[in-house]
């Protein structure tokens, strides 16, 4: 083998490392499962909504039963939506009235931020498309 053939065989295999080293870790990413999700839910609205032990054990099941829906529907909007509001109708039976309301709000708190969010990125998206590079003549900057 020749130097060359050498070079080019150790810059393969360091590409090939890096490439498996990423593939690998990306694996331990992605959605959480919904027994994840449910556990992740459960704990947030602890905190948020001050729940005895027997709430959070009961809300723990109605958000496992809604993040695997979820996880089956995906993609479906009108799916979610009416998931959604089931899954308030049944969490209205298990919290009290101050707790439920104070999770509708953070839910109406959260439903504009995501509003908000997705605005932005439009607005980016739109803002992109028309830029114009300093220093490059386009034919918009002619004239």
């Amino acid at each position: 083998m020749t130097i060359k053939n050498l070079v080019r065989l150790g810059l393969s295999a360091a590409v090939f490392m890096l490439l498996a080293t990423g593939a690998m870790a990306q694996q331990g990413k992605g959605r959480p499962s919904p027994e994840e999700r449910a556990e992740q839910q459960t704990k947030h609205m602890s905190a948020q909504l001050g729940l005895s032990q027997e709430q959070a054990a009961k809300v723990k099941e109605i958000n496992l039963k809604y993040a695997k829906q979820q996880q089956e529907h995906r993609g479906s909007r009108e799916e979610m939506i009416k998931m959604n509001d089931a899954k308030n109708a049944e969490l209205k039976a298990v919290l009290t009235d101050a707790q439920y309301k104070k999770h509708m709000e953070r839910n109406k708190q959260m439903k504009q931020k995501k509003v908000q969010k997705q605005d932005v990125k439009q607005k980016g998206k739109k803002e992109k498309g028309g830029k114009k590079l300093k220093g490059v003549e386009t034919p918009e900057s002619e004239g």
